[in-house]
């Protein structure tokens, strides 16, 4: 019996305003064979490397926030809360190939980030999704944006349900 193929690989991040970054984006030696063929060149290692100071560091960290958050845990205030500027939230974009059986998809997640430091707590103030569904080329983008009500001043005030738009089907969701 054939097994099924299933796989998931970063293939660029993004991040804005952590640590000593104030932009920076890495794009993994697979992004382009993924962007041509939407396939990964089997064996691949991965390794950042740059000067002392380059944000190698930063992005290690960031790829374990994004490991906490998409497992559904809290990030540690404790071991991040010194990485994170007072007055600007943190943005952290990753994009993902995705590979389930005979479908290729290309998903992009950005998030921002805030420190609070009143409940001593990392802050999701946002989150927007697009993927990309593979064909002939990478077609039909897909987006939600998804806007945490918690933690987005304006709405706590208003006391306005949480709200979820959907650019494909032109929708504002509510609960």
């Amino acid at each position: 019996m054939m097994k099924e193929k299933s796989l998931v690989r970063i293939i660029e991040t993004t991040l804005e305003n952590f640590k000593n970054i104030s932009y920076g984006n890495i794009r993994y030696f697979n992004r382009s064979s993924v962007e041509r063929n939407a396939e990964i060149i089997s064996g691949d290692i991965n390794g950042i490397y740059g000067a002392n100071g380059s944000g190698k560091t930063a992005v290690i960290e960031s790829l374990d926030m994004l490991q906490h958050i998409l497992c559904g845990e809290s990030v540690p205030f404790s071991e991040y809360e010194g990485m994170f500027s007072d007055s600007e939230d943190m943005r952290l974009g990753t994009v993902f190939f995705v590979e389930n059986k005979d479908e290729q998809f290309k998903v992009a997640y950005d998030l921002k980030l805030r420190k609070n430091e009143e409940d001593r707590r990392i802050q999701i103030q946002s989150e927007q999704i697009q993927y990309w569904i593979k064909g002939t080329t990478w077609k039909e983008k897909h987006e939600f944006f998804f806007v945490n009500p918690f933690y987005d001043l304006d709405n706590v005030i208003s006391n306005e349900p949480a709200n979820v738009i959907s650019s494909k089907y032109k929708t504002r969701i509510t609960d």
